[in-house]
């Protein structure tokens, strides 16, 4: 299913100035989410295009399918899900060596994009890379609109900055995006492959191991997943405290 053809009825052209819009970019294809005022989701659903691979003439005719960015909400944000990314201090990050930090992890990629987020409760940037002609289409259709990583939406949205120690897990297809937090504190953010329940548990206890946590005191919080899941039903086989976020 394309953009083009998703229903957009549910959407009150009347409110759509309280609205808010989410574009969730992945490998697979744009996740588009509306939000009401209270910012619950109205109306959310999938295009199977792939914005990654395509060039940017094709890129901005997918994007001006999308009917939703016809209507003037209050905000517009784009997530961008990549594999390609670091953190960095905020005391030692220069945005003219963004490229660099990059590279200490993996080689770039020659026709990439290099951005940063700065999450500034945490003193941390977040240096990620898109293709060109992904930001080049975001940058052409939405030049306003503040480009985030999916890392960087999870540890501002989604991890409360408080005074714990907690393993805070993002499920996605295959892939698990971990954060651990300790007193409050970042102590590990990484991004682990699995292909089975066993796996991901593999990876989850190794960090409770490698840090000296307690699997009777200290909270594994998953999202993405559901209580009857397979990966959440073998976790709670080993830590205590699991909490599963919607």
């Amino acid at each position: 299913m394309t953009p083009q053809e998703r229903n957009t009825s549910v959407i009150d052209s009347q409110q759509v100035s309280d609205y808010k819009l989410q574009l969730w970019f992945t490998n697979r294809g744009c996740k588009v989410s509306v939000f009401d005022g209270e910012n619950s989701r109205i109306n959310s659903d999938i295009g199977v295009d792939n914005f990654f691979t395509s060039n940017d003439t094709v890129i901005l005719n997918l994007l001006n399918g999308i009917k939703e960015l016809k209507y003037n909400f209050k905000e517009i944000s784009i997530i961008c899900e990549s594999e390609h990314y670091t953190f960095v201090p905020s005391t030692i990050f220069d945005p003219n060596d963004a490229s660099l930090y990059l590279t200490f992890q993996k080689n770039l990629p020659a026709d990439n994009t290099v951005l940063y987020n700065r999450l500034m409760e945490r003193d941390i940037v977040t240096v990620f890379s898109l293709p060109f002609a992904l930001h080049t289409g975001l940058r052409s259709l939405l030049p306003q609109a503040h480009i985030i990583h999916h890392l960087s939406y999870f540890i501002n949205s989604k991890i409360p900055f408080i005074n714990e120690t907690c393993v805070y897990v993002w499920v996605r297809e295959k892939v698990m995006d971990l954060v651990l937090i300790i007193n409050g504190s970042p102590a590990l953010m990484n991004t682990y492959s699995y292909s089975t329940p066993e796996d991901f548990t593999y990876y989850v206890l190794t960090v409770f191991e490698q840090y000296s946590l307690n699997v009777e005191f200290d909270k594994v919080m998953l999202y993405n997943v559901s209580k009857s899941d397979g990966i959440s039903l073998m976790i709670e086989k080993y830590v205590h405290k699991l909490i599963i976020v919607a």
